[in-house]
């Protein structure tokens, strides 16, 4: 699904990105690398080091909120990895105030599965990205 993701970015001309992940620092590496190596200059990444699997779905949404203003910073987009991290509504709010392109990955992999199956349903409330591609 990312690769996907990824794609669609390019089409976009984004190159800057913020990334947000619930991981640790040898995770955040990983990201990192993934981006890097895909072409993108990953100008912020935070790790919120959450400190369990399950913890990471119970991150509060002003700590997403807030790690997404830090990451926002010289970018051309924010990106969320980590599929237990309920960052959805945060992106979809984020991308409003922050006025650039916030992608959680879980909005960003709906939409892929429903485009690979040939299903071109737009959905209001999630970001641009399930919205209006």
């Amino acid at each position: 699904a990312q690769t996907s993701l990824v794609e669609s970015l390019v089409h976009g001309g984004i190159r800057k990105i913020g990334i947000i992940t619930p991981y640790m620092p040898v995770g955040d590496g990983n990201v990192k690398r993934y981006f890097e190596d895909m072409g993108y200059e990953v100008v912020h990444i935070e790790g919120l080091k959450s400190p369990s699997p399950m913890m990471i779905a119970h991150e509060s949404p002003q700590r997403l909120r807030d790690a997404a203003i830090r990451v926002s910073k010289g970018v051309d987009a924010v990106i969320q990895c980590g599929t237990n991290l309920a960052f959805a509504h945060v992106a979809a709010m984020a991308e409003f105030w922050l006025d650039m392109p916030v992608i959680a990955i879980n909005t960003a992999t709906y939409w892929h599965a429903l485009r690979s199956m040939g299903i071109p349903d737009q959905i209001d409330g999630f970001g641009k990205l399930l919205a209006h591609h």
